[in-house]
């Protein structure tokens, strides 16, 4: 039987807004944050199920961009904080 390997943990940080949410990931170590994408919110009972991307939001939509920024920084604000 062979040794187990250590489960490689990362943690999601989310900025929750009214019409996007900003997603961020640690990376495997949990010491940095980077943005991940940008979830366009339709309405409550759609978040659950019916997620998508918005498409624009890594190339001329800033607003989709400053979500993730802000899930960053919430993010690795918390991964700082565990130091």
């Amino acid at each position: 039987m062979e040794p187990s390997q250590p489960v490689q943990r990362r943690i999601l940080g989310l900025d929750v807004g009214d019409r996007r949410i900003g997603v961020a990931v640690s990376d495997e170590l949990g010491l940095t944050a980077q943005p991940v994408l940008t979830l366009t919110r339709r309405d409550r009972r759609q978040d659950v199920a019916h997620r998508h991307l918005d498409a624009a939001g890594r190339t001329g939509n800033r607003r989709g961009v400053i979500d993730q920024v802000a899930a960053v920084m919430i993010l690795q604000s918390f991964l700082d904080s565990r130091r």
